[in-house]
């Protein structure tokens, strides 16, 4: 075929072709490369490497093209003069090859890499162009017997399957990649009824739909893209399709067969899926957010209430003993209450980010639990509830954090009293079984729906968020609780027979053998001491004065100051023992006051009372001199018992 032949079959083309010799001189382009921003005019007659900014990689492109009998992937990088280089992916193949001083003769097929989803738009138009040149056919039968390879050079490019049927629907023609989504060769395939070759079903009711085919001889017209197909391929293999099916007319319009075009949306599928998935929880996160601000809000104005409440009845109670101590027992229990929801709003940071850090030694299990009790017990009382304790008689020795575990029991405990009726029951039990520790919390309440019971350790999850229950809580104690036994190397479970039957949480730790000598975990710390010198730093006056006052009805001599300066001053010329020292103060922090201390060669116990409680905090503490570090609001037993045995 001469050359003035082909480049009248490349023009018709609906993608971007190219007429080139190995030597990379171009004969022709067709109208198409101008989408890709080239000029057909200005690449005709040019050398094609002379386009882009690596010769020598063109090259070597255009050989493998003129030894390979298939199409070669690649990619040029070209450019018009003076335009802006730009990557193209190409499938090069061999149209002509070399006869005697003819030169071989290659067709190029570009692509534009931010462009590849058009492709079902450019073959939908060379559908049209194919019905046009399947007209010609018999009137160019010479032609047409020369055409054939052309065109079947140029279907074999093309990324997506394609399928060519009769007038009776039985294949005549199948590309490569037809070939490997149905697992039907071209050779095995040919002559076939197009049901045996192409099986789709609906994808969600798997019902078997009509072949677009079928369609396509009875209505005479092309039919769009089927949503939710599904091909089943010759081995068995499903996979999610879109196709498109166009008559091929003849002669006076008659159809003499259909093209039929499809691709896998597998990929497209899955992300899709993604997506939905992800927007779900997305949604159901925001929706969990929102009702966690709400009973955050919920949770902190009670305690606030309460406190509210307490303090304007101290102005009026005068010096009746008894309201004096109701008022002060209120205000004692909210701010532990207040302390211990901040600690597990910290903790749910620290567990998302990981940075929750253990502080592990060998204990016995029993000092916590007697501890937690004592502090969940006003709670209890305040319910009627009925908590009974079971402990095994013999040591419980563990090797885990104290302070983590009695918050794990405190966190547990103040479940069951939330979540059970007032005059319930609480039961708790620890021992030792099948060589673990073993602490479960049963209790009387509402219980938990089968459904529900997977979700209780998620953050933010609960059983009711209904409004009308005053004790909804945070959500986040139970995660705590989880993630802390997990860090100890132990789990954490939850039960329930349903509604109304109450619920129980089991958390199983590993054990410590117990030596003669151990050092026992004791909670019992004396508060006789003899005075201390105390000079109290902070800059919120209301917290000076009130830890001024405590220490001063202990009998120890105080001093307060209230910014950095100040502090250093103070400190050289008091001499205190123990320096009460606030970290987030004006001009200059916690700190540098420390490290300008000890500077100074002060040997006094430095203490950090701060709402600065991070690890990060911490080291940068330990590092500027801090001997201690306490997060507000303070445990004021814990500092007493700190002043009281520091300097031991």
């Amino acid at each position: 075929m001469s050359i003035e032949a082909a480049l009248r079959i490349v023009e018709r083309m609906p993608e971007a072709l190219l007429l080139v010799t190995r030597e990379g001189l171009v004969l022709g382009a067709n109208r198409r490369v101008a989408r890709l921003g080239l000029n057909p005019a200005e690449l005709v007659g040019r050398d094609l490497a002379g386009f882009g900014p690596d010769p020598d990689t063109t090259a070597d492109y255009l050989r493998r093209c003129a030894r390979a009998s298939e199409p070669v992937p690649g990619t040029l990088t070209l450019a018009p003069p003076a335009g802006e280089l730009r990557p193209y992916r190409c499938d090069g193949s061999l149209l002509q090859p070399a006869d005697g001083d003819d030169p071989a003769v290659l067709l190029l097929r570009l692509t534009a890499k931010d462009v590849a989803d058009e492709r079902f738009l450019a073959l939908n138009e060379k559908l049209a162009e194919l019905n046009r040149e399947i007209a010609r056919r018999r009137q160019v039968e010479e032609e047409l017997r020369d055409q054939r390879e052309w065109l079947r050079v140029t279907l074999v490019s093309i990324g997506d399957a394609l399928i060519a049927t009769d007038v009776l629907a039985r294949v005549v023609f199948m590309n490569t990649v037809a070939e490997e989504l149905t697992g039907w060769r071209q050779a095995e395939a040919h002559g076939r009824p197009l049901e045996q070759v192409f099986r789709i079903f609906n994808e969600e009711s798997r019902a078997q739909v009509e072949n677009p085919v079928t369609r396509v001889l009875r209505e005479g017209k092309a039919v769009g893209l089927t949503n939710h197909t599904l091909l089943i391929a010759r081995d068995g293999v499903e996979r999610p399709i879109d196709d498109t099916a166009a008559p091929i007319r003849g002669d006076g319009g008659v159809v003499q067969g259909v093209v039929l075009v499809f691709h896998d949306v597998g990929d497209r599928r899955a992300l899709e899926r993604s997506l939905h998935e992800r927007a779900e929880k997305l949604a159901e996160n925001d929706r969990r957010k929102d009702e966690f601000l709400a009973m955050l809000a919920h949770e902190l104005r009670n305690p606030l209430s309460s406190i509210g409440n307490a303090a304007g009845l101290l102005r009026l109670a005068g010096d009746d003993p008894k309201l004096n101590e109701w008022a002060q027992g209120v205000i004692e229990r909210q701010v532990k209450h207040l302390a211990r929801l901040i600690e597990d709003l910290i903790d749910v940071s620290r567990i998302t980010r990981g940075k929750i850090v253990l502080r592990k030694r060998r204990l016995d299990a029993r000092h916590a639990i007697q501890s937690a009790v004592e502090s969940i017990r006003p709670h209890v009382d305040e319910k009627k509830q009925e908590l009974t304790v079971a402990c095994d008689p013999e040591e419980l020795w563990i090797e885990a954090d104290p302070t983590r575990l009695e918050q794990v029991v405190i966190n547990l405990l103040t479940n069951a009293c939330r979540y059970t009726e007032a005059g319930g029951r609480i039961e708790l039990t620890a021992g030792l079984a099948g060589g673990r520790f073993s602490l479960s919390i049963k209790d009387s309440g509402i219980g938990i729906p089968p459904d529900q019971i997977s979700r209780m350790f998620e953050l933010f999850a609960q059983g009711d968020r209904s409004i009308a229950r005053s004790e909804g809580g945070l959500g986040i104690g139970l995660t705590v609780v989880k993630h802390i036994a997990e860090l100890h190397g132990g789990t954490a479970t939850a039960y329930s027979e349903g509604p109304g039957r109450g619920s129980e949480f089991t958390v199983s730790l590993p054990v410590a053998a117990a030596t003669s000598s151990d050092d026992a975990d004791s909670h019992a710390r004396g508060r006789s001491r003899p005075p201390s010198r105390i000079l109290v730093v902070d800059d919120n006056v209301d917290t000076a004065r009130g830890l001024h006052h405590l220490f001063a009805l202990l009998g120890d001599e105080v001093r307060t100051v209230h910014d950095g300066s100040s502090a250093i001053a103070e400190a050289v010329a008091f001499r205190p023992s123990h320096i009460l020292l606030d970290i987030g103060l004006p001009a200059m922090d916690g700190f540098e006051v420390a490290t300008r201390l000890r500077a100074e060669g002060l040997e006094s116990v430095i203490i950090a009372v701060s709402g600065y409680g991070r690890p990060e905090d911490r080291l940068r503490g330990r590092e500027a001199g801090f001997d201690h570090h306490l997060v507000k609001p303070v445990d004021h037993d814990q500092l007493i018992a700190l002043i009281g045995h520091s300097g031991e």
